[in-house]
């Protein structure tokens, strides 16, 4: 009797060490391994981000966030520099109220009926006016190039601000006190670039409305002129 209790007591010890003895799985221990400090200080800011993320989406690591960080701050310096040197306003100012004037005073005398063309008014007035259309030409040439160097940079502001970069974050800003700094001093210059290049825009846009309404009073004006001098051709012809 006790050699049987003492074969099944052994039996079922067995049984227990073997299902003690039981290891993990390898690709548990493995992923441990792979886990690395530094990862673990980067989290997604939740309150950034409008659409479900992928859990299998890995984040970027700490060497890729600190390049990038100071790839766009350097970035955003050179754009704010850019901006420091808006449009030279005072040749827009100084000529465009001429313009404007010189074309008013042409289309009230075009308005009197009273009024009479000779040769040389009429000469006198294709040379301003192509003087006029001269000066317009150069003055919209000027705008131009601004409204296409300030989308360009808001194109590449566009960029940088859609990046996922911004929406990562440090868990403990105290491990790295530069980086965080750099981080919010690079958002508040994203800010600060959008809103001028927003009101640099809109500056070149008034402009460029102003310019083409010279361009179309300046179409209308010749075409009123060249009119009129067509006539007098014609009335000399009949003397002759």
């Amino acid at each position: 009797m006790k050699t049987h209790f003492s074969l099944l007591f052994s039996f079922l010890l067995l049984i227990v060490v073997q299902v003690s003895g039981q290891e993990q799985p390898a690709s548990k221990k493995i992923d441990t391994l792979l886990i690395s400090a530094k990862d673990s200080l980067i989290f997604l800011d939740s309150t950034l981000i409008q659409e479900a993320v992928q859990e299998t989406i890995a984040p970027p690591s700490l060497e890729v966030l600190i390049y990038k960080g100071r790839t766009y701050s350097l970035q955003a310096n050179e754009i704010m520099l850019e901006l420091e040197e808006p449009l030279d306003t005072s040749r827009l100012m100084d000529e465009i109220p001429v313009m404007e004037r010189m074309i008013a005073s042409i289309r009230e005398r075009a308005k009197d009926p009273n009024a009479k063309f000779n040769f040389r008014y009429v000469n006198a007035l294709l040379r301003i006016l192509q003087s006029t259309e001269e000066s317009n030409q150069e003055l919209n040439e000027l705008v131009q190039d601004r409204l296409d160097r300030l989308q360009n940079l808001d194109s590449l502001l566009g960029t940088m601000k859609k990046d996922d970069f911004f929406k990562y974050k440090i868990r403990d800003t105290l491990l790295l006190p530069t980086y965080s700094v750099e981080i919010e001093n690079l958002k508040n210059n994203i800010h600060r670039i959008d809103s001028t290049i927003y009101r640099q825009e809109l500056q070149s846009a008034r402009y460029q409305s102003k310019l083409s309404s010279i361009t179309i009073g300046i179409m209308e004006l010749r075409r009123y002129v060249r009119a009129g001098r067509t006539q007098l051709e014609k009335n000399l012809l009949k003397k002759e």
